[in-house]
Order: C-alpha cells, then sequence, then structure tokens
C-alpha cells in the first residue's frame, strides 16, 4: 500500500514536471528569446534536475532555457494580478491593473498579451512590457487593452495573461511565471453629459457666454473638456475642468470672437477611461447687430394734410414701436394717424429677442393752412388815372412761404422774386389782377383785385368799409382816396335810401389823402361807391363796395340745461339763434358754488344744440355767449344741478328747481306704508351774497312705527353752505322742525343753486331738493353813506366786482319824491373796477330849493350789460341841519329823540307855570301893592 501511494506521488510529480515543461515550450512559439537568455554555469543552490544548454546562444536544446526550480520559496520571480482580480472575474474597464513583484533580482519584463480568438494566438498588448530595474519591489502599472475588446458589449471568457522573466545577468537562470486569467469583460457606462445653459438655439447680445453642464458617472469623475466649434465645424475652443465624485458641474466662460453661429457641447471622462459627450450639440448664436430701423413715411417735409401715413421699415426685429411726442405707439403695419397742425418729431424704436435696440427719427411739419394772401393796391373797385407804374402793394402770411406770383386779366404767370411789392403796366379799362402764393407744403392762397384805368381822368381808392359788418347805424363814416391834379369835387354814391344814386357831393376833396362822407344808417345791408371829376372835364367813378349795419344783439333762447338730472351723462344743450350776420356760440360750464371753471371755452358747431357729459354730482353754471360778425354779443346763463338718486326704495318727492317736499319708503305690513318720514314745503330761499339765513324745516312722521335717530344732513350740490346737526326721533303722527343755516359765501355768483336736503334715521331715511336762489350780479354796487352838505347831497358808495374780469362801471343817481317823480337824476365818472376789487367813491349833486321831508335815493351801477341797483330812503330837515338817512336803526334814534324832545318840552312848561303860580303868591303877601295895565296889541 505504502509503495502503492509512493508511485502515485512520483507519477504526480512528473505530470506537473511535464506540464510546465509543456507550458515553457508553448511560450517559445510566442516570445522570441533576446540575446543573453540562456545561461552559463549555475550558481550555488538546490536544483532538481538537470538541464543543458548549448553554447549556441542563438538555438536550443528543446526546452528553451534552464529555469530554475527553488521548492522552499516562491522563486526568484513572482507576478501576481491586481488586488480584485482573479480568475472569472468580471471586469468593466478595459484598463488592466497589473502588479509585479521582484524578490530577488533586479532586470525583470513583465508582457501582457490577450488571447485573440479570431488567430488562436497571443498577442502582446500594446504598451505593456515593461522592465522593472529594482529588487525587492512592487509596482501597479495600467495595461489598456480596448484595443483588443468591444465596447458596449458584454464578452464572455476574455483570456488574459501576464508572465514576467529575467534577463540575463548575475549569472542566474531564467525564470518564468505566468498567470493565466479567464475574464468576463462588462464594460462601464461612460459618463452622463447634461448641457445646461445656454438652452439651445440661444442667441445672445453679449461675447462673454458661460457655458454650464452637470456630469453623472457610475465610477468616478476625472474631467469634463468644452468644445466649441463656428459655423464651418472649425475648433475655435478646448478648455478642460478636473472633476472628481460621481456628480459635479462646471461652467466655463468664454468670449465668442464674432457674431455668428456656434456649436458648442463638452466631453467628459472618468477613472475608467470612459468618455462621453452629450448626445446633441447644442447651438448659440451672437448677435450684437441691432436690426435697422428706418421710416418710410412720413419724411422730413411739410405736409399739407392731417391725415398721415406712418411707415416703418425694420429688419431682425421683434418688436417695433414709435414715440408720436405723448405716449409710445405699437407699429405693426402701416397706418393712417392724424396729426395737429404745426411740427412734429417721431421717433421710431426697433429691438430684436436678445435685446439689441435701435431708434431713428423723422421731423415733419403739418401745415393745412393756406397762406393768407392781400392785396392792398390797386385797391378793389378803384380807379385809376394812369397805367404805368401802378402800385402792386400786397401782404403774404404764411410761415413756410415758398413763391409769389401773379396774372393779369388771366394772361401768362409772372413770378414775383422775393414775394415783394412791385408794379403793374396795363391799358385803358377794367382789369382784374390776381395774386397767388404757395408754401413748402403744399398749400396755395390767392387774391385778387379789380380796378379801371382811365388815362387822364382822377384816381379813386376806396378804404372803408369794405365787406364788413358793423354794430352801429349813427355816422358811418365811407372813407376814400382821390387823385388828381385838378380834383375838382367828389360824390358819394349808395343805396342809403333804396335806389343807389348820389347821396351827397364834397367840393372840397383833397388829392391823395383820405376823405370821407358820412351817413346815418339802419339795419340792413348796402352798397357804395364814389365819383370824381377834374377842372378839365375828367371824370371817374369807382367800383361798388358792400358792407352790413347791424346793431341787433343776436336772438337767443337757452332752455337747457335747466333744473336737476339723476345722470352725468348726456345733460343736453337746446338753444335757438338767430340774427343778421353771422353768429358763433361759445359756453362754458362752471361750479355754482366756487366758480371755478368745469369745462372750459367751447364752441357749438353752427350754433346747434348738443350734450355733454360731467364727472360730479353738484351745482353748476351754464354760460352761453353768442358773437355776430357785427360784434353784438349776448349772454345768457342757465344754473342746473346733477344730483343721482341713491339705489333702493322709491323717492318721496323730486324737483328740477325752485322748492319742494319728500318722503321716504321703507318696510310694508299689510299693504301699508311701516315707515313713513314726510318733510313739509319750502320755498326758494332768496338770499343776497355773504348773507347768512336760518332755516326751519318741517318733518313728520306719517308711518305706523317709531322713528329713531332721524339725522339731519345736506349732500350735493351747495352742502357746503348747509350747516345744522339737529337729530330727531319721531313717534307716529308727530311733528317736529329741523333747523338749519344757509350761509352764502361773499363771492358766490348770482344764481339758482340746489342741494339734497335729507333725514337719516336708523329705520329709513328721505331726501328732497332745496333750490336757493342767489341775488346780486357779477358786481354789486351798496351805499355806504348819505349826508347832506349845505345845498348838496352827498353819497358815499361802493362797487365790487365778483368776476373774473375787469369791469368798467357807470353809476347813475336819482333823487325821488313821495309822489314817485325825479327831483334829481345824473351819472358820475366811470370807473374800472379790477377782478376781485372793491372800489369806493363819492357822489356829489345839488338840491333844489325847499328839499324838505322823505326822499327815495337809488344808486344804479351797470357795466352795458347788467344792472345793479340800491335804494335808501333820506330824510331832510328845515333850517339847514344835515340830511340822513332813514333806517331800521335811525328810525329808532329818530323815535326816541322824537320822545326825548316831548318830555323836555312838557318838563319845560311845567317848571314855567310853577314859577309862575310862586310868583303870583309873593305878590299878593305884599301890602298896597299895585298892579299895571299891559297893552298886549303895542
Amino acid at each position: 500500500m505504502y509503495l502503492r501511494k509512493k508511485v502515485l506521488c512520483i507519477a504526480l510529480v512528473l505530470g506537473i514536471i511535464f506540464m510546465g515543461l509543456s507550458g515553457v515550450r508553448a511560450l517559445s512559439t510566442d516570445i522570441v528569446p533576446r540575446t543573453g537568455h540562456c545561461f552559463t554555469p549555475l550558481t550555488a543552490g538546490p536544483y532538481s534536475g538537470d538541464y543543458v544548454c548549448t553554447n549556441n546562444i542563438t538555438t536550443y536544446d528543446g526546452i528553451m532555457a534552464r529555469i530554475k526550480i527553488d521548492s522552499t520559496g516562491p522563486g526568484w520571480i513572482n507576478s501576481t494580478w491586481a488586488t480584485n482580480i482573479s480568475n472569472t472575474s468580471v471586469i468593466s474597464s478595459a484598463i488592466v491593473n497589473t502588479s509585479v513583484q521582484v524578490t530577488a533580482m533586479a532586470n525583470v519584463i513583465l508582457q501582457t498579451q490577450i488571447f485573440n480568438a479570431s488567430s488562436s494566438g497571443w498577442i502582446n498588448v500594446s504598451g505593456c512590457n515593461y522592465t522593472f530595474t529594482s529588487s525587492n519591489n512592487i509596482e501597479n502599472k495600467l495595461c489598456d487593452i480596448s484595443a483588443y475588446v468591444s465596447r458596449g458589449i458584454d464578452i464572455s471568457s476574455l483570456i488574459v495573461r501576464s508572465f514576467a522573466y529575467r534577463t540575463s545577468g548575475g549569472g542566474a537562470e531564467e525564470q518564468f511565471d505566468m498567470q493565466v486569467l479567464s475574464l468576463t469583460y462588462d464594460p462601464e457606462s461612460p459618463p452622463a453629459v447634461f448641457l445646461n445653459s445656454p438652452v439651445n438655439g440661444t442667441v445672445s447680445s453679449t461675447m462673454a457666454v458661460a457655458f454650464n453642464a452637470t456630469f453623472t458617472d457610475d465610477n468616478a469623475l476625472r474631467n469634463a473638456t468644452l468644445y466649441i466649434w463656428n459655423s464651418t465645424n472649425s475648433l475655435i475652443n478646448m478648455t478642460t475642468r478636473t472633476l472628481n465624485g460621481t456628480q459635479n458641474q462646471t461652467s466655463i466662460t468664454v468670449m465668442l470672437p464674432y457674431d455668428g453661429i456656434f456649436l458648442w457641447n463638452y466631453l467628459a471622462g472618468d477613472s475608467g477611461g470612459n468618455n462621453a459627450f452629450n448626445a446633441t450639440n447644442f447651438t448659440i448664436t451672437l448677435d450684437q447687430t441691432a436690426p435697422g430701423v428706418s421710416f418710410v413715411n412720413p419724411l422730413s417735409a411739410n405736409y399739407s394734410t392731417t391725415n398721415i401715413l406712418v411707415n416703418i421699415s425694420a429688419n431682425g426685429s421683434s418688436n417695433i414701436w414709435f414715440f408720436n411726442g405723448t405716449t409710445n405707439v405699437t407699429y405693426i403695419s402701416p397706418e393712417f394717424f392724424n396729426f395737429s397742425e404745426g411740427s412734429h418729431t417721431l421717433i421710431a424704436y426697433a429691438n430684436d429677442s436678445v435685446g439689441n435696440l435701435n431708434s431713428t427719427q423723422v421731423m415733419f411739419s403739418v401745415d393745412t393752412i393756406f397762406p393768407i394772401v392781400t392785396v392792398l393796391s390797386p385797391i378793389n373797385g378803384s380807379t385809376l388815372g394812369n397805367n404805368q407804374s401802378i402800385p402792386f402793394n400786397f401782404s403774404v402770411i404764411e410761415n413756410n412761404l415758398l413763391n409769389c406770383w401773379y396774372n393779369l386779366d388771366g394772361s401768362a404767370n409772372v413770378t414775383v422774386p422775393g414775394c415783394i411789392n412791385t408794379s403793374l403796366n396795363t391799358s385803358n379799362g377794367n382789369h382784374v389782377v390776381r395774386l397767388y402764393a404757395n408754401d413748402s407744403a403744399g398749400n396755395i392762397g390767392s387774391s385778387s383785385t379789380s380796378f379801371s384805368v382811365q388815362v387822364g381822368a382822377p384816381s379813386i381808392s376806396l378804404i372803408s368799409p369794405i365787406n364788413t359788418y358793423l354794430n352801429y347805424g349813427e355816422g358811418v363814416s365811407l372813407v376814400y382816396v382821390p387823385e388828381d391834379i385838378d380834383l375838382l369835387s367828389c360824390s358819394l354814391w349808395g343805396n342809403f335810401n333804396g335806389t343807389f344814386s348820389i347821396n351827397q357831393t364834397s367840393l372840397t376833396p383833397v388829392s391823395s389823402v383820405q376823405n370821407s362822407f358820412s351817413v346815418d344808417l339802419n339795419d340792413g345791408m348796402y352798397s357804395w361807391a364814389i365819383s370824381c371829376n377834374d377842372s378839365i372835364g375828367n371824370n371817374a367813378m369807382s367800383g361798388n363796395q358792400t358792407f352790413f349795419v347791424d346793431t341787433t344783439l343776436p336772438n337767443v333762447s337757452l332752455s337747457a340745461p335747466s333744473g336737476t338730472y339723476a345722470s352725468l351723462s348726456n345733460i343736453p344743450i337746446t338753444l335757438s339763434v338767430s340774427d343778421a350776420s353771422p353768429v358763433r356760440c361759445r359756453y362754458n360750464i362752471t361750479f355754482a358754488a366756487t366758480g371755478n371753471v368745469v369745462v372750459g371755452d367751447s364752441e357749438l358747431l353752427n350754433c346747434a344744440s348738443t350734450t355733454f357729459t360731467l364727472d360730479t354730482e353738484s351745482s353748476y353754471f351754464f354760460n352761453l355767449a353768442v358773437n355776430d360778425s357785427a360784434g353784438n354779443t349776448n349772454i345768457t346763463r342757465k344754473s342746473f344741478t346733477v344730483s343721482i338718486p341713491s339705489g333702493g326704495g322709491n323717492p318721496g318727492g323730486s324737483s328740477s328747481g325752485g322748492s319742494s317736499s319728500g318722503g321716504s319708503s321703507g318696510g310694508i305690513i299689510s299693504g301699508v306704508n311701516s315707515f313713513n318720514l314726510n318733510f313739509g314745503v319750502l320755498d326758494t330761499l332768496k338770499i343776497n351774497r355773504g348773507e347768512s339765513e336760518a332755516i326751519e324745516l318741517p318733518v313728520t312722521n306719517k308711518g305706523l312705527r317709531f322713528l329713531n335717530n332721524c339725522h339731519f344732513f345736506a349732500k350735493g350740490g351747495v352742502s357746503n353752505w348747509i350747516s345744522g346737526e339737529d337729530v330727531q326721533s319721531l313717534s307716529p303722527g308727530q311733528t317736529t322742525k329741523y333747523i338749519f343755516n344757509v350761509n352764502v359765501p361773499i363771492d358766490a355768483e348770482v344764481g339758482d343753486y340746489f342741494v339734497t336736503i335729507g333725514a337719516n334715521c336708523a329705520e329709513t331715511n328721505a331726501t328732497f331738493t332745496y333750490g336757493i336762489e342767489v341775488t346780486g350780479g357779477e358786481f354789486e354796487v351798496t351805499i355806504l353813506n348819505s349826508e347832506r352838505i349845505g345845498t348838496k347831497l352827498r353819497v358815499e358808495y361802493a362797487i365790487e366786482n365778483f368776476g373774473n374780469n375787469p369791469k368798467n362801471i357807470i353809476v347813475n343817481y336819482k333823487l325821488i319824491g313821495k309822489e314817485n317823480n325825479i327831483i334829481v337824476d345824473g351819472s358820475v365818472e366811470p370807473v374800472e373796477v379790477l377782478a376781485g376789487e372793491r372800489f369806493e367813491g363819492t357822489a356829489e349833486f345839488e338840491l333844489p330849493k325847499n328839499s324838505i321831508g322823505d326822499y327815495s335815493l337809488v344808486l344804479e351801477a351797470t357795466d352795458g350789460l347788467d344792472k345793479e341797483q340800491k335804494e335808501q330812503e333820506v330824510r331832510f330837515t328845515t333850517g339847514g341841519i344835515s340830511g340822513f338817512a332813514i333806517s331800521d336803526s335811525n328810525s329808532k334814534a329818530l323815535s326816541w329823540g322824537g320822545l326825548v324832545i316831548l318830555l323836555s318840552f312838557g318838563i319845560y312848561l311845567v317848571l314855567k307855570t310853577i314859577r309862575h303860580q310862586l310868583a303870583l303868591r309873593r305878590a299878593n303877601s305884599e301890602l298896597n301893592r299895585q298892579f299895571i295895565a299891559i297893552d298886549l296889541n303895542h
């Protein structure tokens, strides 16, 4: 048995040796030994077996080399695979980490090979042949086998081997150590790249761009490289940043070199040698160029229309707008806009998606006004005595005057250089010359004049009135200029009495200066002319001219606005106007309480009725002025109120001016009003400026329920004139009174005002409209004092102007007797009173003889349109005693004065009687007293 076991062990050893020799022989087919791989002689040490080597270094004996077998240790050379890599390992990287340990000698060569299945042979892995020059050392080497495997697929039973051998030197034998692994290659995932910003397709207006990306990996990130290419795929940037960890990010800022489209991406690498881009290259466009923008229309020119096309051209823009001098207007397509008369500047803007902004502007003018052309001479209708160098004088009013020209009797146009006065040459007879002028906008104005030429006859020019309206008929002056060296006489022709004929003749006309005739006329239309003759028999007559006399104010009927309106909109203006002359109607609207203007000066086109809208509930004045062409003005005014009823319930009363009463509505019990608050009737209050008056307002609870805490209030209109805070509680059927004050400001205007008066109870409320009429005009006259001085009466007075404009005031006075007969009348010098000011003056006039008794002193102030009057009772006494006015206060003084006089006279009589009785007693007490008779008749 022992022998049997020994035989088996020997056989096993022999088998192992055989296998080892077979392995060495296998190596000889792949690796050609270098010179010196066969060594002689052996050094001292234990051996197993005999090995023979020839002396020829290029041939071998079939064993390939002498291999020293050391059964007591690992041998002189030992190579091992890296940690965690062993036979049947699964690797995910094509980078093989090889570790070699040299335990005895230097000059050890490490070679890594991979088995090539297609050729059934071993192939040296490029770059994995290393020489170790140090002993007793462990070195790790990375060996890249990626060239021999396919990435992205799993390869099973991948065979990789590594062997080491010692080169010649030291007299030792060559030793082989070979490790063979059968591996499974499962490649690891490459890094994932996420491009964050700028987003794909970004358009940037700045050259400096930060390229930001995020990276993840299932192993360990190593670095990331930013690549940027231009539109022709030329690389313009490659920048690398070191990374670590399994997730990271980086941002690299690059200055893009020029405008254009660029592609960019990041390449990320990990420690396993895997690299990856983002699946898609992103694009970015650098755009530093602002959009082009220009005006197609309008151009820098003058336009003769207000409706102008705005046409803007822009390229590369996202938005277009223009500033019209007031606001920005979004531009979409060409559009017509209305522009006012005058100069305008439009600024057009365009921006693109990245904010590049560009602008341009155009300046133009709107000129729709035709040049105003007036021919000054020859005067229209004139007759001239010469036909050479006739002065042709004219005026042209135009800010943008361009050219002037004329034609005579329809002949060819003649340019007037510089638009300055010139002269005409013509022939005998009637002529018409027409002058034209245009402006830079193309507007053309013209004027013509007709004249006649009679060589040698007097020249006649009519000056005024010509095609005009006069608001007076007395002393109308008809002015003309005759010219002749032998001028004899001139006559006025006209239809002043219905027939065109000679009206009057002047035998002393003066040549070359203005002469005139004066006529008194009624309202109407008139034609006139002048004829003149000279001493040698020449005569001439001018053409006819027309004028109008209109002394009548326009007839105006204004019926609305008036009363109270429940809406702020569509308030009517209803009027009718008639006049012999053309008229214009203008109006404004003011707050009744303050006079502040609500609607400024506005024109009623064609004096036609219309409507208007206000913003606030209040009381107002509507002021209307109608002017005719002769200068006659009719001014009228209407007061009205806007008061919008509060919601809910039915108002118990309403008013359109004047006084009213009101009630309330509340809850209903069995069809009967449970709450009913009713006001008594109040008449319209007439009150002067600056005065106050207490008003008692009856109020009755006509409902079936008790009314608690009924607060008096005023709202709307002139509620600021009302003061009062009464609070009443009323049982059913009870009547009480609210007391409130009306306080009219001193500067209040004359007119009708309205205010909403009401009571607000805990259970219900009620309102009504209360009317207030303020007396006194835009000015007011006041008698301050009247005093008789000798034979004269001196009156001190004041005039106050409450209006907004100065006024020329005339003060007339009258002294009226008991029988209403005028004793004295007269007027003082006119005085100008400025707006908002007060004037104090004195009037003094003679009194008739024997002016004794009571009289009425009347002062009347007028500005030509309105009148204001004040009256005062005065009393004149005998003996030159000063007269004084009779008023409430001095009537009491007179009464008390009379009583004092009567009492004094009575006391005087009593004292006189007592003294007389005492004297008689003394006389009777004396003896033999004698009396003397007195003849009372002497």
